[in-house]
């Protein structure tokens, strides 16, 4: 019995990380709805997810930080560039709030942050 109670203990233990490692890495934004419906990306302007030590990215434009603590983004700051044409700004401002709104992540070969009316998908960024 005793045993049993050691396994059972240390196995919470190994699930109790504050961070989940399988969403640390180089993400690419690859498809993106919000409540308004559906992000038009722009190849020439990526959006991207850095998750590690430091959590941020570029959001089409501007460089941007953020906390990433339990499934949420919160703290999001960013650069204050103006990009032509203006759909560009248009992707970063609702990528953005979209981000801060998501309640959920899901990782594996993609990364997938939801929330109310949101899905933001992206896949791992590749050297080039």
């Amino acid at each position: 019995m005793r045993v049993a109670w050691v396994v059972l203990v240390l196995g919470l233990v190994g699930c109790a990380s504050p961070a989940d490692s399988s969403v640390e890495g180089s993400w690419t934004l690859t498809a993106a709805t919000d409540a308004t419906g559906s992000l038009s990306l722009d190849p020439t302007h990526p959006v991207t997810l850095e998750i590690g030590e430091q959590t941020g990215g570029i959001a089409a434009c501007n460089s941007y930080s953020a906390t990433y603590e339990g499934d949420r983004f919160t703290q999001i700051s960013q650069t204050e560039m103006g990009c032509e044409p203006a759909s560009v700004m248009e992707i970063e401002s609702r990528y953005l709030a979209a981000l801060a709104a998501t309640t959920a992540v899901e990782a594996g070969t993609r990364l997938t942050l939801t929330g109310p009316g949101i899905e933001l998908t992206f896949t791992p960024t590749t050297a080039g």
